[in-house]
C-alpha cells in the first residue's frame, strides 16, 4: 500500500511539477509568519498547541474578513505578510482556539 501510493506521489509531482513548486513556495511563507508570529516558537499563543498542521494566523483584531475584501492579494495571506514586512497585529492560534475567539465576538 505504502509503495503504491508513493507511486502515485511521484507521478502527481512529475505530471504537476508547477502547482507543487507554488505549493511548496506557499508552504515556506506560511512557516516563515508563523515563527514571527511566535517569536520563533510555532505554537498556539492560547492554549500552546504546536502542529503545525493546526495552527493558524489570527487578526487580533477581528477583521479579517474586511481585510480580505479590502486588499485582494490578501488571499495568500503569509505571502501578503511577508510582503508587509509581518505588520503588527496578528498572532497564531489553532483552530480550536480561533473558533472560539470568533464565537466568544459574536456573544
Amino acid at each position: 500500500m505504502k509503495a503504491r501510493r508513493k507511486e502515485q506521489k511521484k507521478k502527481y509531482c512529475q505530471t504537476n511539477k508547477e502547482h507543487e513548486r507554488i505549493k511548496h513556495k506557499h508552504w515556506r511563507y506560511r512557516v516563515m509568519a508563523l515563527q514571527v508570529y511566535s517569536n520563533g516558537y510555532m505554537n498556539c499563543s492560547l492554549c500552546g498547541e504546536d502542529n503545525i498542521d493546526c495552527l493558524a494566523i489570527d487578526h487580533i483584531n477581528g477583521n479579517g474578513g474586511k481585510h480580505r475584501k479590502k486588499d485582494i492579494k490578501a488571499k495568500n495571506f503569509a505571502l501578503w505578510l511577508s510582503s508587509n514586512n509581518y505588520p503588527d497585529g496578528y498572532r497564531i492560534l489553532c483552530h480550536n482556539c480561533n473558533h472560539k475567539e470568533c464565537l466568544s465576538t459574536i456573544e
